[in-house]
Formats: C-alpha cells, sequence, structure tokens
C-alpha cells in the first residue's frame, strides 16, 4: 500500500490507499500469480479511544495473471475443515 490519504472528522475517518497486491499459489494449469492493482477505500469509526474499520472496499484498476487460483484456495480451503 502507498499514498495513504485520510480524513478526520470527529470518531469517524475515511482513508485511500493504492494497493498492488500479487497472489501466489502453485498448481497444474496456468501461472501460480494473480495480481491486482486498484484503490482501497476504508471507512473506519472511533470507539472507546480505539480506531476501528467499519467498511473496507477495493476498487479494482487492474489485474494480471491466472486469477483462478483464487478460486484454487478457496475449494482448498473448504476441504481443510
Amino acid at each position: 500500500m502507498a499514498n495513504v490519504l485520510t480524513d478526520i472528522s470527529g470518531d469517524t475517518a475515511t482513508a485511500t490507499a493504492n494497493v498492488v497486491a500479487t497472489h501466489r499459489l502453485t498448481n497444474p494449469v496456468g501461472s501460480p500469480l494473480w495480481t491486482v492493482g486498484g484503490t482501497y477505500h476504508v471507512r473506519l469509526t472511533r470507539t472507546g479511544g480505539r480506531w476501528a474499520i467499519e467498511a473496507l472496499t477495493l476498487k479494482v484498476a487492474w489485474t494480471d495473471g491466472n486469477p483462478d487460483i483464487m478460486t484454487r484456495a478457496a475449494a482448498a480451503g473448504e476441504g481443510a475443515a
């Protein structure tokens, strides 16, 4: 994450940040990598002196690689229970 911008108003705040996330999963079909770039939009609330994330949204600007690794990872996680 980079270029974090915040706006605080009392006990609420918003933040935005540029993000690039590379995901890796070895698999038998296609590339083991999937990279996503975009912007996080975060809404926060202060309660009891601590900030908590109320909402987090990723606005995807671009992707590269094999998005199927996310489906494979989720399926592997379901089988691990």
